[in-house]
């Protein structure tokens, strides 16, 4: 019979596409292997969910968003005009200001430096912190020891148990003596550390000056003037430390002046005592040991004449400088604020916002502001909000409105391709007719072109008379 004939009858009976001529075959080929590649684009488990859920997709793909595409694109465009129009009003205020300052400070001077007025207040706030301090070192010396003088004035003997203790005189710990520290040979040994490092330094600096091909007189002139200055520093040394030994020599002797005052009062009474041999009624004087308790009072009187001294020496700086204090910053002035006496008295900080309202640009400018900002609030209001949210964080605004249809949309994007996949492998493996195709090509080329199609679809070759029926192709699979 006619191979037309019966491919047409083949092709109605499959639907299949018949391919008549080598153009028409391999145009069927190439649609096949294209359509092939499509339908792996992705896997058959995410598109038979989203099959699944078709009819649903397309129910809410149809709803309405919140907002449209010409409203996003509005609501953008007002937001970069309001960022825009505050950051030229932030500028403009700013110069405005500068400006201001510059002219005010032209036209008359500072009346008191910033830096005088820190270095006053500094000096109050920290003569009045070394009052406090001294005044909570004499709070901690604590109650004073009691005399020990008054032990035998009672009969119930004393009060203090280390009076009432037989070998506390015996004590070596009570009756300690005072470590005697050579500060000055101390102060000595650092100003000669500082003369030999003075001295190394210059050395080193004009040995340098040597090496490098510098004139000698200038090495020489480095360590010439590392040896002047290490000389200097060894003489001052000696007399600072000279002079800071007699002062600490006349304070002991002080010291010692007051310890032999108040402990001779105490042996003449303890004399007194024992050279009577009883009060007269019949009672002996108890043999009382008070070197413990003297060497404790002589402690105590020492450390708080040092802190007597040291409070006396902060009180007498807290009244000058509150008396400079006074005369810098008038008699008012808070020492602990120095900022509120600096910005009262310096003309370049006595701008406020509210000049910049004389401005004809700041005006401007801010008219613009308040334009594009009324303009936003419409803009959400019709959207249904009632306040309108930062220009800043729009975008995390749209997200939360538009969240929920921007899901649905994306959904609907991913089923209308995996329809086109579905479709796809359909024509993927959709049977082909090919019509006398050893008139088009050679065995060695049909064989090619049936290895390219892609897996699952038939081929139906028709010859005449030679070969007529199904040919179910090579071994891949391909009929």
């Amino acid at each position: 019979g006619d191979p037309r004939a019966e491919a047409t009858r083949l092709a109605e009976e499959l639907g299949a596409d018949v391919a008549v001529d080598a153009e028409a075959a391999e145009r069927a080929v190439r649609e096949r292997v294209a359509a092939g590649r499509r339908a792996m684009a992705s896997g058959d488990a995410d598109d038979n969910a989203l099959l699944a859920r078709a009819a649903a997709i397309r129910r809410a793909a149809t709803a309405s968003p919140p907002l449209g595409d010409d409203e996003v694109e509005e609501l953008r465009r007002v937001a970069a005009d309001v960022l825009r129009a505050g950051r030229i009003k932030a500028h403009t205020v700013a110069r405005f200001a500068e400006t201001l300052q510059a002219k005010v400070a032209a036209s008359s001077g500072v009346a008191l430096h910033p830096s005088a007025v820190l270095a006053a207040a500094a000096a109050v706030t920290d003569a009045e912190a070394a009052v406090t301090r001294a005044q909570q070192a004499i709070a901690d010396l604590g109650p004073e020891p009691p005399d020990p003088t008054d032990a035998t004035d009672g009969p119930g003997g004393s009060d203090d148990p280390l009076l009432d203790e037989p070998g506390a005189a015996a004590d070596p710990v009570l009756h300690r003596p005072r470590q005697v520290f050579d500060e000055r040979g101390l102060e000595r040994r650092r100003y000669r550390l500082r003369a030999l490092s003075l001295l190394s330094l210059f050395a080193g600096l004009g040995i340098v000056a040597f090496a490098s091909g510098v004139a000698p007189v200038v090495g020489g002139g480095l360590i010439a003037v590392g040896v002047l200055l290490a000389a200097l520093t060894l003489v001052g040394g000696h007399r600072r430390t000279d002079k800071a030994s007699a002062d600490r020599a006349d304070v002991e002797g002080n010291l010692a002046n007051l310890e032999a005052v108040f402990g001779g009062s105490r042996a003449g009474h303890v004399d007194a005592a024992d050279a009577g041999g009883d009060d007269g009624a019949g009672r002996t004087a108890p043999d009382v040991h008070t070197s413990g308790v003297d060497h404790r009072r002589s402690a105590r009187i020492e450390r708080r004449v040092v802190v007597d001294a040291a409070r006396e020496e902060a009180e007498e700086r807290v009244r000058v400088a509150r008396v400079r204090w006074h005369q810098l910053a008038g008699p008012d002035a808070d020492p602990y604020d120095p900022d509120a006496v600096v910005k009262a008295h310096d003309p370049q900080l006595a701008y406020s916002e509210n000049a910049a309202e004389s401005s004809p640009t700041v005006r401007t400018v801010a008219a613009f502001h308040r334009k594009t900002q009324a303009r936003w609030r419409v803009l959400w209001a019709a959207a249904g909000r009632d306040e309108a949210p930062d220009p800043e964080h729009l975008e995390a605004q749209l997200d939360e409105l538009l969240g929920a249809h921007r899901a649905t949309m994306a959904d609907a994007a991913r089923l209308d391709e995996a329809e086109e996949r579905r479709a796809a492998a359909v024509i993927a493996q959709r049977p082909l007719v090919l019509v006398e195709p050893s008139t088009w090509w050679e065995p060695g080329r049909l064989d090619q072109l049936l290895t390219s199609l892609p897996p699952g679809g038939d081929v139906v070759i028709v010859e005449r008379a030679r070969r007529t029926g199904r040919d179910d192709g090579p071994d891949d699979g391909k009929g």
